[in-house]
């Protein structure tokens, strides 16, 4: 893996959702960018495509040249899958892709508090990614990235483009 490619690809990939200078969450998305999405709910694998994809984009945008196979066929990361959903919301929801991306983190239960460096908790960040990614969530989808008031299917067996859609309905996005 070449660290250098990697740093300049997690800046690239904050540059997308418009880090606000006004809080550091270096830290939190850092844990984000080192965590790695897995997918078990069928369809799902279609949000780790996307996000896998997004390094075909910053490869092209910032014309490096092709970085090796290996790095291109990296797994994807659960920073990469929430860009890449962030981009779905933004574009499906007419909301800008910064917001979307927020929100999302929000719902996570990550606020303010976790742009600070000194407040920052890697054990409860990589609790509530691996409570996402395992989908040991509410059937509500309470603990996840879209909690619904009415859910009509237990949402830990919905694959996440359609929890999407139906929290964006109950939003009035």
């Amino acid at each position: 893996m070449d660290l250098r490619i990697d740093e300049v690809y997690f800046s690239w990939l904050c540059s997308q959702i418009e880090l606000n200078d006004d809080y550091s969450y270096t830290n939190l998305l850092e844990q984000f960018f080192m965590t790695q999405f897995e997918w078990f709910v069928p369809n799902d694998d279609n949000r780790a495509k996307d996000g896998v994809d997004l390094r075909k984009r910053f490869v092209f945008e910032r014309s490096t040249g092709r970085p090796d196979g290996e790095w291109m066929a990296q797994e994807c990361s659960f920073l990469e899958m929430l860009i890449a959903l962030s981009t779905r919301l933004s574009f499906n929801m007419d909301v800008s892709q910064r917001n979307a991306f927020w929100h999302m983190v929000r719902n996570l239960g990550f606020d303010e508090s976790y742009s600070d460096d000194y407040t920052f908790n890697e054990e409860d960040v990589d609790r509530v990614l691996q409570r996402v990614i395992w989908r040991s969530y509410e059937p509500d989808g309470s603990g996840g990235i879209f909690p619904l008031t009415n859910p009509d299917h237990d949402q830990r067996e919905v694959e996440l483009i359609y929890q999407m859609y139906s929290y964006a309905l109950e939003q009035d996005f």
